[in-house]
């Protein structure tokens, strides 16, 4: 209830206007190379679950966090498995509002929660030979899809983001 409450306050003073509601299946043209994609969550469990690749592909990258009351773990389709830990943990707060950014490079996957950075995974890095041919480069860019198994994330934004190595 305190969840829904935030939402509404949120949204009534303006801080969600950049934000849109997430809606299931639906092609998002968003090319993660160039910009970061930004999610919130107001639950304290559930699964955010996103995929980046061209409609209708059988090879599509696909990401995955499980917010649990044991733990947030993750899994990165084709380059993790079973589930990590982050090793640095979220905090989540006493609203439960979770903001999760996730951007790439053509070598690494960034994931960050509230401002902190949780993940920077090297697709190079997976004892999966998959992983690269998934996420590496810009194979799988263009637009992004919240699956029908995605029951966490309420509202998305994206925004424009310069990567320094």
């Amino acid at each position: 209830m305190l969840a829904v409450l935030m939402v509404i306050l949120l949204a009534t003073s303006g801080v969600l206007s950049d934000w849109t509601p997430v809606e299931h299946n639906k092609a998002i043209p968003l090319d993660l190379n160039v910009k970061s994609l930004k999610v919130m969550t107001t639950n304290s469990y559930g699964r955010i679950r996103w995929m980046t690749g061209p409609e209708n592909a059988v090879n599509v990258a696909k990401m995955m966090i499980s917010l649990r009351p044991r733990g947030i773990t993750y899994m990165i389709e084709g380059c993790t498995f079973p589930q990590q830990r982050f090793t640095v943990a979220p905090v989540i707060p006493a609203n439960n509002v979770l903001i999760w950014e996730f951007d790439k490079t053509d070598t690494r996957l960034n994931v960050y929660c509230n401002g902190v950075w949780l993940l920077s995974y090297e697709f190079a890095e997976s004892s999966r030979r998959f992983c690269e041919h998934l996420w590496a480069g810009s194979h799988n860019s263009g637009q992004i899809f919240f699956s029908s198994r995605d029951s966490a994330s309420k509202y998305y934004d994206e925004h424009q983001w310069i990567y320094v190595e």
